[in-house]
């Protein structure tokens, strides 16, 4: 009995919902990438996105409502599971999404203790000065966080994106790379294709740092010549000011010798009438 435990709860796991983490309720199935969940789980989700794209929890692929597809096989997997485990698999099922503590439901996270809380937990003095959001975006932010972990998948035939297509420049799978639309073009690997962007990429840095190099030599020259060109606009204003004075000065003193050559003329005149 205890040797079939393990696969008893691994089957328990199966049976459950990824977002609940409790066993799935009327499980629909997303058409485009083919998750389950619960059909409460994912209408109260998307309610959530305040009019934001509808996509699938677990790898955020977009999703619509109308097409999802009643998953009547696993509803009816989840209640065999629960008939062989009756009474503690039923309060096993229970204290998947309550709290042990305060039978209540575990509707938040807390980041600090990274654990599931109730709203009892959240508001005791355990958690009073802890950092606590909804579990649901907890759960949102760590399969973002994991699905850009994990591999890749081609959305029409559901393999990995293993290739590069270099007509395309896009990521295939082995399907996409033997059909039509593909036969006739250039693919590789993902990993040369990287490398080969890579060296690319490089290249492509060491062209821009020189241009960088040229711009900021160009610039200082630039500078150069501004200031030099200053420095001599600079000078030469003082000269031309240096000049006009001199002229100036030579100008009042001519000034001041034609006033005293017509002052003894007019005496000399003044003179000969009298």
């Amino acid at each position: 009995m205890a040797a079939a435990t393990g696969p008893l709860e691994e089957l328990c796991e199966e049976a459950s919902c990824s977002v609940c983490l409790d066993f799935f309720r009327d499980p629909v199935t997303i058409a485009g990438c083919g998750h389950t969940f619960c059909r409460a789980c994912l209408t109260h989700s998307w309610g959530a996105l305040e009019g934001a794209e509808a996509s699938c929890p677990l790898c955020r692929g977009p999703a619509q409502e109308g097409t999802l597809r009643p998953n009547h096989q696993l509803a009816n997997f989840v209640e065999l599971i629960q008939k062989l485990r009756p009474s503690e698999g039923s309060s096993k099922k229970r204290k998947r999404g309550v709290c042990d503590l305060h039978q209540e439901p575990l509707r938040f996270f807390c980041q600090e203790d990274e654990a599931p809380v109730c709203l009892v937990c959240r508001i005791s003095k355990e958690h009073k000065d802890h950092e606590v959001i909804p579990l649901e975006e907890a759960f949102q932010e760590n399969r973002a966080t994991g699905a850009g972990r994990k591999e890749r998948f081609c959305q029409k035939h559901q393999e990995p994106l293993k290739l590069f297509c270099k007509d395309d420049e896009a990521l295939i799978c082995v399907v996409c790379d033997r059909s039509k639309e593909h036969r006739d073009h250039e693919t590789l690997p993902l990993d040369e294709t990287s490398q080969e962007y890579k060296d690319r990429f490089c290249d492509c840095l060491e062209k821009l740092k020189e241009e960088r190099e040229k711009i900021l030599a160009s610039k200082a020259e630039v500078e150069k010549e501004s200031q030099d060109l200053l420095k001599q606009t600079t000078k030469q204003k003082q000269e031309m000011v240096t000049k006009f004075r001199e002229l100036h000065t030579f100008l009042e003193e001519q000034e001041k010798l034609l006033l005293a050559q017509m002052e003894e003329v007019e005496k000399e005149v003044a003179k000969n009438r009298d």
